[in-house]
């Protein structure tokens, strides 16, 4: 219950205040009075991560142009981004996206000489649009486990890894980060868990249209490796507590 005094002549600017109809536009009202009176009614107050600036938040690990950056995915087009324009600081976070998947990695070349039979990989640099993930809770609460293992002693080993899904799970993903509780689409050979691998072609067979690149904390007890090879690269990795890794870029192909 709100209740406002208003002097004659004043207006009542509700703009940002949702009704009971919660709907999610909400056009400003000017609601002008010719007498004092007493205005009395009953609101919804939506109360989002936004409210709080993000410029005042730090991360470890996320530069200034994505930390100051409200929630949600921003899409870049390959074909039109201008990546010559060295000025511009999401030129570095777009081109590391762009190395991920298809830079000339020794573990990724291995991998296709090996696998290359079963595998259907997209042809090089066929990435169509990418999608940055900005997501502050998941930030916040991957940002704690870091600092927790630092303070405890225990270094930090942090890697690159690759899930892919369909399309129509991002938005789900983005907002709530993997949820290793829900019932699996193509099973779970290995247990229950999360299921990400350091190889995109291994994950592209689950879907050739869209695939998410997450940071992982690969803290000791908390995931299990399957078929690492010499240098460690794993088909699999299975990970249980979400609060050891976040996604970072959608790729769609």
């Amino acid at each position: 219950l709100i209740v406002c005094n208003v002097l004659v002549g004043d207006s009542i600017d509700v703009s940002g205040v949702a009704t009971s109809s919660e709907e999610d536009d909400v056009t400003p009202i000017l609601v002008p009075y010719t007498t004092q009176i007493t205005l009395k009614f009953v609101v919804n107050i939506r109360v989002t991560k936004s409210a709080v600036p993000p410029s005042t938040i730090t991360y470890s690990d996320v530069p200034e142009c994505l930390s100051s950056r409200k929630d949600g995915v921003y899409k870049v087009n390959f074909k039109t981004f201008n990546f010559r324009n060295a000025s511009d600081p999401m030129v570095d976070v777009v081109m590391k996206a762009g190395t991920l998947y298809d830079g000339a990695c020794i573990k990724r070349k291995e991998f296709k000489d090996k696998r290359a039979p079963y595998l259907h990989q997209p042809p090089k640099n066929n990435i169509r649009t990418l999608e940055i993930v900005v997501c502050h809770d998941i930030w916040k609460k991957y940002e704690k486990s870091r600092k927790d293992l630092l303070k405890s002693g225990s270094g930090v080993e942090e890697i690159y890894a690759y899930h892919a899904t369909a399309p129509a799970n991002v938005h789900s993903i983005v907002k709530n980060n993997l949820d290793w509780k829900r019932q699996p689409v193509h099973g779970r050979a290995h247990g229950h868990g999360c299921y990400f691998s350091e190889y995109p072609e291994f994950s592209l067979k689950y879907n050739q249209k869209c695939m998410f690149i997450f940071k992982l904390i690969l803290m000791p007890g908390r995931y299990k490796r399957y078929n690492p090879n010499s240098q460690g690269f794993c088909e699999q990795i299975i990970m249980w507590d979400d609060t050891l890794f976040k996604p970072v870029y959608v790729l769609y192909f």
